[in-house]
């Protein structure tokens, strides 16, 4: 339909006059009707109003082209030339005066409503056969208001007149003609609006009274929304469909029908657990606000319904508990879902906040609860805009009605929950087949039918065909506990994640490299507690998905877990100065020498395994580096043992060596790495040359950790020469040459590092990158060091000092000032020999860090 061509069919009878300003239409139309979904809403509702049976409306596909126009045709009581003008008279209704005794209660109040049009398009066309029998028309030009001439600011202007106009059924055919199915309109008129052939079945949630419509006289109204605007442009046919099946149609008496589809209410295809009928089970007879004021509830039949006090007239409706959620997924988008829906005349006025403004919902019970209540008496403190009930003593009162609703049903859910878990004779008798699986089965089922993919806990790597997995879980739905087949220890990145779901292998995998567990796994009652902690942390993040919770919240609080989880074990786990004192005291103290081996293999940068059982070697320790690098195989694996003896010197005897090679044929090692305090000469030398045994000292590994926090990480690469030395002193020899070496080739201080975190500022346990820390420090130095160097920096003083400073990627975690991480190291470092500081001593100790005052300084 073209544009003006709406308003020029018929013959002009009189005029009704205008006189709002566009300040007036910006301020009630797009500020109480921004969304142009709900904008439309009122459309249907004067319908509602107006006592209509029936409602057809069309939407065109294409909102975009030109001549796209949207229409509302219903059977209710029409407009003649006054009606026009009550309509067109701005904050001021007689619906409510009007009203006979039986009839239906009408929505409208302000007379405002009509307004909302001006959201979603520029003209606005009411065809309307009112009861005296003449066809009449009268548009409203949004864009005559507009271009007022010096009447952007106000709220009103001179009258601008809208003519009414007598059109007969001919000149509307003319007109129907440029709208999209303008015959099926046509049509519609001639058979006299009529309802469905087929009459929907309605359930109704809500109680109260459903008042039918006034019989029918014969008279309609068409209203044309032409000229759309970008918002109009805007609306979704599917949320309009949730709209129209939701929060409207008010009621069985009033049929819809949305492109020639009659709408049926939303059904939700979930087995209700519990339900409870206000005025018939309920139970509840006292209401304790959150002032601590206790209002008292009244249960009465005949029909069912409860007075609140406080809360005008009666309250209808029911509380369903469901079996599983029914939120989340497609329900949001089309169908309706969990909540409060409120319910005022036959119109849910809250379809976008289920909350209610009501805080500390459970979200267990939350997913699978829904309250449709009906509360009549709330109408005369709804707010203009008719979504919110404004502040009052009412609304209070009425709040805490519905906590109280939701708290019954919670009551009932964690009771239903506590039961559904097993007893320990089934876990021992049923394995997983026990476990509740089914939240992890749905989350998986809907991510590989998903767009958006499989959730964050699941490794989906190895699925060849998502399509016929899921149709596999889809089958073994029924029977959850065939979907966890394992729960095994596996080496992966310890940058990853505590646990996956491997979903091709169905099994459970708990990351060995991860801090929390290479702290807490030395025994195996340790691993057994550790899979089991990490089976419930995977249960727990389906679940939470499963409830709604959304993806990306789901990775937010799963990354705050496990940053928690690994400052916990660097804060149980000793310093590398600690580890280093043991190391370089092994004689005297030689308990504690596995363990510190382990450990300091471990901060060097190597993925190991330890195992220390009898008959295995202390560890298996891997280099992380890149497989391959030109023609030659640069990954390595070694088998690693902790030697000890009352003499402090271990022997050729102790050192069987024939039981090492077995351990490092056994694991596939390529080499062996012994530590001891200290070593025989001659016979043992000659030992582990045969076998292939490097032997080092245990102060020389002390040497190498100290090395790595003051300096930087070695280079496990060239670690690998350790192992072509089989005498103690050559591998001494190593390690201080490796030493001259790799201080010769820093080029960043710890201090330049501590200063710049310094002058960046510190309010708290933070995190930094190390791009801007070396941007600092480029700016107080001549030259800008690379990421890489700051890298090195920040992993040696995380060897120091891991429970204050850590480093994941590019992001530093600080827990302390960088003056505290100062003073710690200088305390870790005070009782260690000086020739295992390389100069970290003296470098931190020159001057005194400059404080900053605005920095916190605790």
């Amino acid at each position: 339909m073209q544009s003006g061509e709406v308003a020029s069919i018929g013959t002009r009878v009189d005029d009704v006059y205008v006189s709002i300003g566009p300040q007036f239409l910006k301020r009630f139309s797009e500020q109480f009707y921004s969304s142009p979904n709900k904008a439309f809403e009122e459309l249907v509702s004067n319908s509602w109003d107006a006592g209509a049976r029936v409602v057809h409306i069309g939407i065109p596909n294409d909102l975009a082209d030109p001549a796209a126009a949207i229409w509302i045709l219903d059977d209710g009581e029409s407009m003649d030339v006054n009606g026009f003008r009550a309509l067109w008279t701005i904050a001021s209704s007689h619906k409510r005066k009007n009203v006979k005794p039986g009839a239906r209660s009408p929505i409208g109040k302000f007379g405002i409503g009509k307004l909302a049009t001006y959201v979603l398009a520029d003209e606005l066309t009411y065809l309307c056969k009112a009861k005296d029998g003449p066809i009449r028309a009268i548009t409203m030009d949004y864009r005559r208001i507009e271009k007022n001439p010096g009447a952007s600011e106000k709220l009103t202007i001179k009258e601008v007149p809208l003519p009414v106009r007598e059109v007969t059924l001919q000149d509307a055919e003319r007109l129907l003609r440029g709208i999209p199915n303008g015959k099926h309109i046509l049509e519609l008129i001639r058979a006299g609006v009529p309802a469905p052939e087929q009459a929907v079945q309605w359930q109704d949630e809500y109680g109260g009274i459903d008042v039918g419509p006034p019989p029918s006289q014969g008279t309609w109204t068409l209203a044309i929304l032409s000229s759309l605007k970008g918002a109009g442009e805007d609306l979704q046919l599917g949320w309009i469909r949730r709209l129209l099946r939701t929060a409207l149609p008010l009621g069985a008496s009033m049929a819809v029908v949305l492109n020639g589809e009659p709408l049926a209410p939303s059904k939700i295809g979930v087995e209700i657990a519990e339900e409870w009928v206000l005025g018939e089970n309920l139970g509840i007879t006292k209401v304790t606000l959150l002032t601590g004021d206790v209002v008292l509830v009244t249960e009465k039949s005949d029909p069912p319904r409860v007075e609140v006090e406080g809360v005008p007239g009666v309250i209808t409706g029911r509380v369903r508990l469901y079996k599983d959620k029914i939120s989340g997924g497609k329900s949001d988008i089309f169908e309706t879902s969990n909540g409060f829906h409120v319910n005022l005349l036959g119109r849910v006025m809250n379809l976008d906040r289920r909350d209610f403004g009501l805080d500390n919902l459970s979200h267990s019970a939350w997913a699978k609860f829904r309250a449709t209540v009906r509360a009549d008496g709330l109408d005369p403190v709804l707010g203009v805009n008719r979504e919110v009930i404004r502040q009052s003593d009412e609304l209070r009162v009425f709040q805490g009605f519905l906590m109280a609703l939701f708290n019954k049903a919670r009551t009932a859910h964690d009771q239903m929950a506590k039961a559904a878990w097993p007893d320990v004779g089934d876990i021992l008798t049923e394995a997983w087949s026990s476990v509740p699986l089914q939240p992890l089965v749905r989350v998986i089922i809907e991510g590989l039918g998903s767009a958006t993919g499989l959730p964050p806990f699941a490794d989906g790597a190895k699925v060849v065909d998502p399509y016929a997995t899921k149709e596999e879980w889809e089958g073994l739905a029924q029977e959850p506990g065939k979907l966890i087949e394992n729960v095994a220890f596996e080496s992966l990145s310890s940058e990853e994640a505590l646990v996956k779901y491997d979903i091709a292998g169905k099994r459970v995998v708990v990351n060995r490299n991860h801090p929390f567990v290479r702290e807490h796994a030395a025994t195996h009652e340790e691993q057994l507690v550790l899979r089991d902690t990490a089976l419930v942390d995977l249960l727990t993040q389906a679940w939470m998905l499963d409830i709604g919770i959304a993806d990306s919240q789901l990775r937010e609080i799963e990354d705050y877990r496990d940053q928690s989880l690994r400052l916990v074990a660097q804060v149980r786990r000793r310093t590398g100065v600690q580890i280093a004192e043991m190391l370089i005291n092994a004689t005297s103290r030689s308990k504690g020498l596995e363990r510190a081996v382990t450990d300091a293999l471990d901060y060097l940068g190597f993925v190991v395994e330890p195992l220390g059982q009898p008959g295995e070697p202390e560890g298996v320790a891997t280099a992380p580096t890149t497989p391959w690098e030109g023609d030659v195989q640069a990954a390595y694996k070694f088998t690693y043992d902790a030697k000890s003896s009352k003499s402090g010197k271990v022997t050729t005897g102790n050192l069987n060596t024939a039981g090492l090679v077995r351990h490092k044929e056994k694991y596939e090692a390529d080499h062996i790495l012994v530590i001891a305090p200290e070593y025989q000469e001659g016979a043992l030398q000659k030992e582990c040359s045969k076998h292939g045994v490097a032997p080092m000292r245990a102060s020389d590994l002390a040497a190498l950790l100290m090395l790595s926090g003051s300096v930087g990480p070695i280079d496990l690469n060239a670690f690998r020469a350790v192992f072509e030395l089989h005498d103690p002193e050559q591998v001494h020899q190593w390690v201080q040459q490796l030493a001259a070496s790799m201080k010769s080739r820093r080029g960043l201080s710890l201090r330049l590092v501590l200063e710049a975190l310094q002058n960046i500022g510190f309010r708290g346990p933070n995190s930094v990158t190390t791009s801007v820390i070396a941007d600092r420090i480029g700016t107080s130095t001549s030259s800008t060091p690379t990421r890489a160097e700051v890298q090195n920096v920040i992993r040696g003083l995380s060897v120091l000092v891991p429970s204050l400073i850590r480093i994941t990627g590019d992001d530093v975690y600080l827990s302390a000032s960088p003056e505290k991480l100062r003073d710690a190291i200088l305390r870790q470092i005070s009782g260690v020999p000086e020739e295992y500081l390389f100069g970290m001593d003296q470098e931190l100790a020159t001057e005194q860090m400059p404080v900053r005052e605005d920095i916190d300084r605790g």
